[in-house]
């Protein structure tokens, strides 16, 4: 990490290297002379180091700024982080078309309570490489039915789905305490993750953080 940061004293180092070199080669015995100094060559290499400098010193305290935001983000409360496609009320029932065949508003609610059911209560998504014929399986409703069911009334995907349940029962997992003895990875794999590039990218995609952000604003919240 120093190493890298040592490249930003790169350019000074060169408008060094240069006044040095035209020194000794005209001859002058005085370093730094205001001939050289003053010489437009250098005049204009040495503003363009210093708006560099100002321009890198202007983006880390934005990029510190935004960090602190984010880590200062209030997290909502577990009682209070329902997963989004069941938050009560129910949405308003309307039939689902598949094809030529309509589901009726009573046959939609029948399918949605099933669904609750499966992964609320029953929780299957913490299954590995939990599918869409699994949970057709569980809940005794056809492929079809149900995939054409959760895009249409949940207006999402099976796999959106199954991942913002592991998700929040990561985070609840998270703000229980379980960190202080378990890895996030570990957290991640309790929940039904097997891949931790999918891992990161939902929780990021339901909660606007990344994981270890996320861990590290609740270790500051229980710590203090």
């Amino acid at each position: 990490m120093i190493r890298g940061d040592l490249i930003h004293l790169l350019p000074v180092l060169i408008y060094l290297a240069g006044i040095i070199f035209f020194y000794f080669a005209s001859g002058q015995h005085i370093l730094l002379s205001k001939k050289i100094a003053s010489h437009p060559v250098y005049t204009v290499y040495g503003f363009t180091v210093t708006a560099v400098y100002i321009i890198m010193i202007v983006r880390y305290l934005v990029s510190t700024q935004l960090k602190s935001r984010q880590s200062g983000k209030a997290i909502p409360k577990v009682e209070e982080r329902e997963t989004a496609v069941f938050r009560a009320p129910i949405p308003a029932i309307t039939d689902v078309h598949i094809g030529s065949v309509v589901l009726t508003g009573s046959q939609v609610e029948k399918i949605h309570l099933a669904v609750k059911d499966s992964l609320e209560t029953k929780k299957s998504f913490l299954q590995k490489g939990y599918n869409l014929r699994q949970l057709s399986e569980d809940t005794s409703i056809p492929l079809h039915h149900l995939s054409a069911f959760i895009n249409q009334f949940y207006n999402t995907h099976f796999n959106h789905l199954i991942n913002e349940h592991r998700v929040r029962y990561c985070e609840d997992k998270i703000q229980n305490g379980e960190w202080r003895s378990k890895t996030l990875e570990a957290i991640a794999e309790e929940s039904g993750f097997n891949n931790r590039n999918t891992f990161t990218s939902s929780f990021k995609k339901v909660t606007g953080f990344n994981p270890s952000a996320f861990l590290q604003s609740v270790k500051q919240h229980q710590i203090a």
